[in-house]
């Protein structure tokens, strides 16, 4: 497998309105629908592609070495999926969602234009429920497509979720390992100008992230925070804590509307205030390092 790594931009990841909302599936999708839709992609895209099921997905690979891409992608599709869903999400997605990957830069600006009808505003990758699909550029690694993959499955398993924890988890599994039969992401990019944020009393609080929209994660402010949400994901996991405060979050947002930020939730799954989360976050995050 390519190395998983990514640099998922400001833009990257965007998720669209509500009513293109993919929902859970009902019932797992046969092999007969999964190759009709694998079979009418592939048409889509014309001469030069390769494709397969990667159930519940479907993935098309075009540009330079379009079938290494392909095994590459569907690899990491299959580890990821296993990995996820045995982790967080209890559903698959209710559509079969095409996974396009291209091989570089010039297939992948091209690709989206001629097949999608969309000019990309990132050079990694997005997401888009209308069009039932995530795009990746495979010339930045494969980080991209978990992160991708991420956001297609909260879209139908927790749909009301704050942009914060959508892009926490989102971009915490855009530098994905295995450990022990579970997902786990790894240290990244991220860290140095966060750690220096810190340092200088300038990174968001929680309550600002916690209560971002797209907007602002996309605005001048979103590199900040985006990290602050992805290493609050990463506090949460190398603590144990992570599955239990998603877990407790969706449930939460499904009986009622009085944690729409998840602040609350988090409150109670740490047992600390925010105060004293705070304290103890900046100084774990002070002390990690890029490995």
């Amino acid at each position: 497998m390519r190395a998983i790594v990514a640099v998922v931009g400001l833009a990257g990841a965007l998720t669209a309105a509500a009513c293109c909302h993919v929902g859970v599936a009902e019932r797992p999708f046969t092999p007969a629908e999964l190759e009709a839709e694998r079979r009418a992609q592939h048409d889509r895209a014309g001469a030069g592609v390769e494709s397969a099921v990667v159930g519940p997905f479907v993935v098309v690979a075009s540009g330079p070495m379009p079938r290494v891409v392909r095994d590459e992608a569907a690899e990491t599709i299959g580890w990821a999926s296993r990995l996820l869903r045995a982790d967080f999400f209890t559903h698959d997605p209710g559509a079969v969602l095409t996974i396009w990957v291209f091989s570089d830069d010039e297939s992948y600006m091209r690709g989206s234009s001629a097949i999608l009808g969309i000019t990309p505003g990132t050079p990694y990758g997005f997401y888009r429920s209308c069009k039932r699909a995530l795009v990746v550029n495979a010339g930045n690694g494969y980080g991209t497509l978990v992160h991708e993959m991420v956001h297609a499955y909260m879209d139908g398993d927790f749909p009301d979720a704050p942009v914060g924890l959508k892009e926490g988890l989102a971009s915490l599994f855009e530098a994905p390992r295995e450990e022990a039969g579970h997902i786990r992401g790894a240290t990244n990019w991220r860290l140095p100008a966060l750690q220096r944020a810190i340092a200088a009393r300038t990174a968001p609080s929680f309550t600002r992230m916690a209560e971002g929209g797209r907007g602002d994660f996309s605005g001048k402010d979103g590199a900040a925070l985006y990290a602050t949400a992805r290493y609050l994901c990463f506090y949460l996991q190398e603590r144990g804590l992570l599955q239990r405060f998603y877990r407790a979050f969706r449930g939460r947002s499904e009986r009622s509307s009085d944690d729409a930020t998840g602040l609350t939730t988090l409150q109670d799954t740490t047992a600390r205030d925010l105060g004293t989360l705070r304290t103890e976050w900046e100084r774990f995050v002070a002390e990690l390092a890029l490995r």
